[in-house]
């Protein structure tokens, strides 16, 4: 027992007793999951077993050894087969699984294959065998005979003899097909001598067998392969016919169909209910045949040669034709597949990343392919132990440095890639072996980078501008253009930056001619996507982040931070469009990319919750908001990138909007001014931002009671909108300029904003404005737009009922009360944020019977105002609310229930106004007229 518990975890162990007292070991033995099956030895037949002992590991009793050990035989068999067969499945019916799950099978079937590619082609010698056998010798350290099979291995291997030593069960053959079928990247770099021996040989075999000296004649052959598999996997077969299935190890066959059967355990009365049986036949072209991955017969060297084993190498494809079953009294699925090269789709792909990442031996190639991968852990590991392996004239040492420096880089660590920069650098520019123009251009453009992510603008475009004198080539102006870019965009220039992202994307597409599906236009797709967002053109932006998604889910795999960045940006997408739902189920799958991949300190997580933040705020979630506003803002604070205003100010101006909602004055105006300096120092003073900035001050300035700056602030916000929002955005800019003109006129009578505005009683022209304004905007707002159609609804009950147009103000009303209950949202974020409107519409509702000295009615709809605004977590009309039963019930005569809503009004304004606030007073005003 003390053996089976301290034996390491992918231990399995065939479990054999003779013992009297077999009830008592199976009670401790069973639960083990390292004892795959339990056999009882009983010669004397002495064991009994109860029935409630009688599991699915246990067999029946054996009398004789050679009964035992043909099942035993038998059993291992299938075992060893059953366990070789790791594979991925390239769906081409992607529109019927999820995002999810296809893109993690479509990343491995592409990404394995090229790193063990890239494992074979990486040079070795006898140290790559000591360091396999040394960890060999650790993993079977208290095995005496495998570590004397380690040390004969070790004097008598011979590279020719890769294959026979992989058909024998030997210590090398378990942790090397261990390693593949985990797909342990790690492992098998340290076994990269043995994988390249292996291939090579089979490499030569099938050469000599179909090529040179042909074995095997006709069109076709078929072979067959049977082993046992769980319904759950085999589903996964058998729901993608038509598409691709990847062997991601060594795959045996068999000529014989009989063996195959064998193998299958079709006829095995003891076979676990959870299996199934399951028969490959695959067919080999042999007019046209695959040589990308080479397969051959290894009968002659296998110890039982009349299995006629075929061996395919790792990273096979097969086509799957057909799954069918098989009903006879055992019954087995037969799968049909055809040997192929690869898919259509991604074969552009494969060879594009094959001729960057295996068209020589170079010892950077398998880092570099996991950084791309968003492997960075994994990468900098494999580039630390290259460091210790390589001398230190060698001339992979300068690129090795900047690829440490592009890991850090990319894990937010920027001054740590600057270090390993530097370090490049010198040995870039001290060891003159190649012309290292192109990498120094590189390392240039990656310290720009650095530069720019800890919020020196200056510095980037200066090494940029260093990066473009030291090398021109396409490659490299292709980065530099997207680094310039980048600090434009940070700068405000949304404009530049759209030119340079453009120029980038013409340089990949039509000069480098980058496949469709290549991760580098994702990048491009999704920045040209951000920018198109900043500068508020919804329709380009989704098209081309949908581009960027659709390349990323093909290409790249499911943990890939960029694609976390596609995700964001698709969320603010979903966002302005008031699909809230949408949009937090994206800012929350960037989050758990983002989260699985860095630590707790990097800017990226803090902006997936600074944007999940926004969608509670809009949802009137306003907790949820907050904790995730300041832990965004924590983890900003904590990164290098805390002294990059540009990544900072979104935080910031969140923070105070949501303080703001809170009622939480102090707090908010010390934030939002906190974003107002950071923006006055990298933004140009007419960008909208700052005229956005300067328009929340102003609020959180009203719900103070301090007009004086709550106008100095609108003044400059429109001041500014006028050059920056006007021309683009025609409606926001009015609205910004009719919020001034009320804000002069009526003072705090204003409220919050324009659909909760008291319009201008004795100003005519602004409430004709006001109305113009609405109809014109609710005629161009979606009729699937019900927020927004809803607000501007709200603004013409208000100002109608303003005006003494009851009939009218009635008709807005009907309208909007009609619009919110035939479109109730199954997006509960959305519906919520509906329902706070719909606090305001009820509000101006009563405020139509109310003008009419219809008591009765208006307390009616007051009510219901009031069970909305009670559902939120805090609603900035509920004292008006409350302030206006009380009128309505003093009209009335109710003395009681009208002093109970003024003394609410009171105590409700008192949480967030402050004492001297006009709206404050005229509470307590009316409360002192009933209650001296």
């Amino acid at each position: 027992m003390d053996y089976i518990k301290t034996s390491s975890d992918d231990t399995r162990i065939f479990f054999i007793s003779s013992s009297s007292d077999t009830e008592t070991i199976l009670k401790e033995v069973s639960p083990l999951s390292k004892v795959i099956a339990i056999y009882l030895f009983d010669n004397l037949k002495q064991i009994t077993i109860t029935p409630k002992e009688s599991i699915a590991k246990v067999h029946d009793p054996y009398s004789d050894l050679q009964s035992l050990s043909n099942q035993l035989s038998q059993e291992y068999k299938r075992y060893k087969s059953d366990s070789q067969m790791s594979v991925s499945i390239f769906s081409r019916e992607k529109n019927e699984k999820t995002v999810r799950d296809l893109n993690k099978e479509n990343s491995r079937f592409l990404w394995l294959q090229l790193l063990v590619d890239i494992l074979i082609k990486i040079p070795y010698n006898d140290q790559t065998k000591d360091e396999m056998l040394h960890e060999c010798k650790i993993a079977y350290k208290d095995d005496k005979p495998a570590q004397k099979a380690i040390e004969e291995f070790d004097k008598n291997y011979k590279s020719s003899e890769a294959l026979l030593v992989y058909t024998q069960d030997s210590f090398l053959y378990r942790l090397f097909n261990q390693a593949l079928r985990t797909e342990n990247i790690d492992f098998l770099f340290i076994f990269r001598f043995f994988l390249a021996d292996m291939y090579n040989q089979l490499q030569q075999l099938h050469s000599e067998q179909f090529s040179i000296n042909p074995k095997y004649t006709g069109k076709t052959f078929i072979l067959y392969r049977g082993q046992n598999m769980k319904l759950s996997e085999f589903s996964h077969i058998k729901d993608n016919v038509g598409g691709l299935l990847s062997v991601n190890t060594f795959f045996s066959t068999t000529e014989d169909f009989q063996i195959a059967m064998l193998y299958s355990g079709f006829d095995d009365k003891d076979r676990p209910p959870e299996l199934i049986s399951v028969i490959f036949e695959i067919e080999i072209d042999l007019i046209h045949p695959v040589t990308k991955k080479p397969f051959a017969s290894i009968a002659h060297l296998s110890k039982i040669p009349h299995e006629r084993e075929v061996l395919f190498s790792v990273g096979s494809i097969f086509r799957i034709f057909n799954a069918e079953y098989i009903g006879t009294s055992e019954g087995y699925w037969h799968v049909k597949m055809k040997l192929v090269d690869n898919d259509d789709d991604l074969n552009e792909l494969r060879n594009e990343l094959e001729s960057q990442y295996c068209h020589n031996s170079h010892m950077c190639n398998l880092g570099s392919a996991l950084i791309a991968m968003g492997d960075y852990k994994r990468a900098e590991r494999y580039f630390r132990m290259l460091l210790e392996y390589l001398s230190e004239r060698h001339s992979s040492i300068g690129p090795i440095y900047g690829s440490l420096g592009l890991i850090c880089s990319k894990k937010g660590n920027y001054q740590e890639a600057l270090e390993s920069y530097e370090q490049a650098l010198k040995y870039l520019t001290r060891i003159k072996i190649n012309d290292e123009r192109e990498n120094i251009s590189q390392i240039y453009a990656h310290i720009a980078t650095a530069y720019h992510g800890l919020g020196k603008p200056d510095l980037a475009l200066k090494y940029l501008s260093m990066a473009t004198d030291t090398d021109s080539s396409p490659d490299s102006l292709s980065y530099i253009y997207n680094q310039t870019a980048m600090t434009y965009r940070d700068q405000g220039d949304y404009c530049a930056a759209l030119e340079y992202f453009q120029k980038t994307l013409h340089i990949e597409e039509e000069i480098l001619k980058r496949s469709n599906y290549h991760p580098l236009l994702a990048t491009m797709y999704n920045n040209i996507g951000e920018i198109y967002i900043r500068l508020g053109d919804d329709e380009n932006s989704f098209k081309h982040l949908q581009r960027a998604l659709d390349i990323r889910l093909k290409g790249t795999v499911s943990t890939h931070t960029d694609l976390a960045a596609i995700y964001n940006n698709l969320g603010l997408i979903y966002s302005r469009k008031n699909e809230l739902k949408k949009a937090l189920e994206m800012f929350e799958k960037a989050l758990e990319i983002d989260t699985q991949t860095f630590d707790g300190n990097h800017e990226s997580l803090a902006l997936s919750h600074n944007n999940i933040a926004t969608i509670y705020q809009q949802a009137a979630n306003l907790s949820k908001a907050l904790y995730h506003a300041e832990t965004g803002l924590r983890i900003f604070h904590r990164s290098q990138a805390r002294d990059n205003a540009s990544l900072l100010v979104p935080h910031q101006c969140n923070l105070a909007s949501i303080q703001y909602e809170l009622g939480n004055n102090s707090k908010a105006l010390n934030m939002a001014q906190k974003a107002l300096k950071n923006q006055l120092g990298y933004l140009p003073e007419s960008h909208e931002s700052i005229s956005e900035t300067y328009h929340l001050l102003s609020k959180i300035c009203i719900q103070k009671g301090d007009l004086p700056n709550a106008l100095e602030y609108l003044e400059k916000s429109v001041d500014i909108a006028r050059i920056s929002i006007l021309p683009k955005n025609k409606f926001k800019f009015e609205g910004l300029e009719l919020e001034l003109e009320l804000l002069k006129k009526n003072g705090f009578n204003s409220g919050r904003t324009l659909s909760h505005m008291q319009c201008a009683p004795d100003q005519p022209d602004l409430q004709d404005r006001c109305i113009r304004q609405s109809i014109e905007k609710l005629e161009l707002t979606s009729t699937d737009n019900i927020l927004e159609r809803i607000n501007s609804l709200n603004t013409l009950i208000s100002v109608n009922s303003r005006q003494g147009n009851f009939q009218m103000a009635m008709k807005y009303f009907e309208d909007a009360t009609l619009l919110y209950a035939q479109n109730r949202s199954s997006d509960m974020l959305l519906q919520r944020k509906v329902e706070e409107s719909m606090v305001s519409i009820f509000f101006s509702g009563s405020r139509v019977y109310y003008r009419q000295n219809n008591w009765t009615m208006s307390l009616e709809i007051l009510k219901k105002s009031l069970d909305f605004a009670l559902k939120q977590e805090q609603n900035s009309l509920l004292p008006e609310i409350y302030n206006a039963m009380g009128l309505s019930f003093a009209h009335q005569f109710d003395n009681c229930m009208a002093i109970h809503y003024f003394e609410l009004a009171v105590n409700t304004a008192k949480k967030t106004l402050p004492d001297d606030h006009p709206n404050l007073q005229r509470y307590r005003y009316q409360l002192q007229q009933l209650k001296p």
